[in-house]
């Protein structure tokens, strides 16, 4: 993936790890493999993490991103997740420069928002503060301009999906 415009975006102001308050409660969830990796960086911190009760609204999205997922069962309404801590709306990993995580440690979502991958099907978010969806705000141009390709997509959202559901 190109860092270039994630850093040039940064520099220009709310990004796609700015959320809207409220809002934080969307941030993706994070698999125990990620913490995992995310600790034994030594780049993040424990209060960076933050758990999330499982609202219904966030197991909707869950449901609408990985159809056909155990959503309910392994994100049973009630109990919490772990994500990203969020600090004025931002990700407390954002940085003036970017995300302060090399892009190999970033959690996979992370790595290929605005990007998804539905049932084999490229997909993109709508954010219009992502510098790249204002740039291409279509699937085959913001993999341009991602400098990544489909396969890849597919491949990151397809482990994702067994990090979550698959226990």
């Amino acid at each position: 993936m190109n860092p270039d415009i994630c850093c040039r975006c940064a520099h220009g102001g709310p990004t796609c790890c700015h959320h809207s308050p409220g809002e934080e409660r969307f941030f993706f969830p994070l698999p125990q493999a990620e913490q995992a990796a995310l600790r034994a960086s030594g780049l993040v911190r424990e209060e960076d993490f933050l758990a999330e009760p499982n609202h219904p609204e966030f197991l909707q999205a869950l449901e609408r991103l990985f159809p056909g997922a155990p959503v309910t069962r392994c994100f049973p309404e009630g109990a919490t997740h772990l994500r990203l801590a969020t600090q004025n709306g931002a990700c407390v990993l954002l940085s003036p420069q970017g995300c302060r995580l090399p892009r190999h440690l970033r959690p996979y979502f992370c790595r290929i928002y605005p990007l998804w991958s539905i049932q084999g099907r490229l997909a993109l978010f709508h954010n219009p503060r992502c510098l790249a969806y204002q740039k291409s705000p279509h699937p085959q141009g913001m993999l341009k301009l991602m400098g990544c390709s489909a396969d890849t997509i597919h491949d990151h959202v397809a482990t994702l999906r067994q990090l979550l559901f698959e226990v």
